[in-house]
């Protein structure tokens, strides 16, 4: 698996609220992950971890500072660029789970290997198979998402950016609607493909995903 490097430096995140009054939620946050690593971003709720993990996909551009993957500055790509790097390179599991309404649960997690062709399809759908079957989630794989439940619906977006393997998955709050037992296999998942030689960033206030991590990137610390 070849996978880019992410490089944090002096990442500042703000915002103007609906009174129009500046609000800083990062500054001077800087980090780096490597090939291997399961990375956790932790902080208390409202530290800005939600904010962090959708500037490192450049769904949100920052207010200061780089995010580099590979030594490409996400700031230096078009919108078109960071859509195509998120489905080639840098997987993203939202903390909503987003699913696409009309179509069902295996659809919907064939749908990165679309673009790449009926082969690329084809093997994508042996690993969805492995993947639903891991997750708990074969009997629900003709299913439309909005029969499933919230836990279900965080794994199948699980799901769905382990089957497209990207090298590198950013996950916000993977465990946050599981019990235990689905919190852990989850977590086991995450850290196999680090172990393949992927990158892992999860935004998480989960303290078991926080002690399997490699490194803690705490938020509350950090950005002070």
């Amino acid at each position: 698996m070849n996978t880019p490097a992410l490089q944090v430096t002096s990442l500042a995140i703000a915002y103007t609220d609906t009174e129009g009054e500046h609000l800083d939620v990062v500054s001077g946050l800087s980090f780096s992950v490597v090939p291997g690593q399961l990375c956790c971003i932790a902080g208390r709720s409202g530290s800005g971890k939600t904010s962090v993990a959708r500037v490192l996909v450049g769904l949100t551009a920052p207010a200061g500072g780089t995010v580099t993957w590979g030594g490409v500055d996400l700031s230096t790509l078009t919108e078109v660029e960071r859509s195509d790097q998120r489905r080639k390179i840098t997987g993203y599991v939202d903390q909503e789970a987003t699913l696409i309404p009309g179509l069902t649960v295996l659809d919907n997690i064939l749908l990165p290997a679309i673009p790449d062709g009926r082969d690329a399809a084809r093997r994508a759908k042996n690993k969805a198979a492995e993947d639903l079957r891991r997750l708990g989630l074969e009997r629900r794989r003709k299913w439309s998402p909005a029969r499933l439940s919230g836990g279900e619906r965080q794994r199948v977006a699980l799901a769905r950016a382990l089957t497209a393997n990207t090298p590198a998955i950013v996950v916000d709050e993977p465990t946050a609607s599981l019990d235990r037992r689905w919190a852990d296999t989850v977590i086991d998942l995450l850290l196999e493909h680090a172990d393949a030689g992927g990158i892992v960033v999860a935004a998480s206030h989960d303290p078991t995903l926080a002690r399997a991590s490699h490194t803690v990137i705490t938020l509350d610390d950090a950005s002070e």
